[in-house]
């Protein structure tokens, strides 16, 4: 709370008082602001380990087009307030898309893109998969290397599961 004062050149003061709230959120901060795990062998903040292990553990991998589609809006803007507060762990899915989306909506969100460490002409230049990968493995720097393995992991997965 804060006590903003007004005063009038005729004198009169006029008492304000503001209260503002915040929530705390996970979602737009830059990475090493939050807790930290190690997930699959990646250092990343808590909340992507934890979208991971509910899309894992609840076969999300195998659901069609699961990070190309987009999960119910509603559901998502819910589980992300209920990430926020801190009170995910008792949140449920009707469609695993949404945690799909949920890890989307993170890394969109970051302040500063992962790829924002590899100057736009060397990314230019690139033109087979081994160059890319050379790329962010050299050109990254942690926590954006770390972020960007766990990603390519998890995309990994989800290729070897299609048809």
């Amino acid at each position: 709370r804060r006590l903003i004062t007004l005063e009038l050149d005729s004198g009169l003061k006029y008492f304000i008082v503001l209260r503002v709230d915040s929530e705390k959120s996970v979602f737009g901060v830059d990475p090493e602001e939050l807790d930290m795990v190690v997930d699959r062998g990646q250092r990343v903040p808590a909340v992507l380990a934890t979208l991971r292990c509910v899309l894992y553990d609840n076969a999300g991998l195998k659901l069609p087009g699961i990070f190309r589609e987009q999960g119910d809006e509603g559901e998502i803007q819910i589980a992300k307030t209920s990430i926020n507060r801190g009170t995910f762990s008792s949140f449920t899915f009707d469609d695993f898309r949404c945690v799909a989306s949920l890890i989307k909506l993170w890394f969109r969100e970051l302040p500063t893109p992962i790829l924002n460490g590899i100057p736009i002409e060397a990314l230019k230049a690139l033109e087979t998969e081994s160059h890319c990968v050379s790329a962010y493995t050299t050109m990254l720097e942690d926590p954006q290397r770390q972020l960007m393995s766990w990603l390519l992991d998890i995309l990994v997965d989800v290729c070897s599961l299609e048809s």
